[in-house]
């Protein structure tokens, strides 16, 4: 368990390297990722995930020369369905928030800049129409479901729907 957990600890470091350190600094991290394994870098990749860094941290890899043309092509494949990720998720939004609208809901979309350029876990709405219209818009338009709250999502008053083809929740 502790091998386990000093092997996350350096690809964590390795990926705020890539993610916050100069372009000069960078070497050392992208030869950490060339030296793994294809299963150690699906685990890079699911961590860079579970932090919302794939983009900001593997866009340096990809015009690295310390990296191999398969960790180039690795970095590149992981950034280009992240890309497809955003896509689908702001497609949705799209549909949604006209639907909302349509249905008398005013809706804003809030999006921080927090990840950017990657999107983060949900999709964050905030409408001042009452919870029944939006409720029966997401539910009926969209046959989303509303998921479970937390004790903090009735304090905050908010809402969290499952949508069809949308792997991010929307909040």
């Amino acid at each position: 368990m502790a091998q386990k957990i000093a092997r996350e600890q350096e690809f964590l470091d390795a990926l705020c390297t890539l993610t916050m350190a100069p372009a000069s600094q960078l070497a050392p991290a992208v030869r950490m990722l060339q030296a793994l394994s294809p299963e150690d870098r699906e685990t890079v990749l699911d961590l860079a995930n579970s932090h919302h860094v794939v983009i900001r941290a593997l866009s340096p890899v990809t015009d690295s020369p310390e990296a191999s043309r398969e960790v180039q092509v690795w970095a590149s494949n992981a950034i280009a369905t992240e890309h497809s990720r955003i896509d689908n998720a702001i497609n949705h939004l799209a549909r949604i928030t006209t639907e909302l609208e349509a249905a008398g809901c005013q809706t804003t979309v809030m999006k921080t800049l927090d990840h950017w350029p990657d999107l983060g876990n949900d999709c964050d709405l905030y409408s001042t129409a009452s919870d029944e219209a939006v409720s029966r818009v997401m539910t009926e338009r969209f046959q989303a479901h509303i998921e479970p709250r937390s004790w903090g999502d009735r304090l905050a008053h908010k809402w969290n729907f499952a949508v069809p083809g949308l792997p991010e929740a929307v909040e």
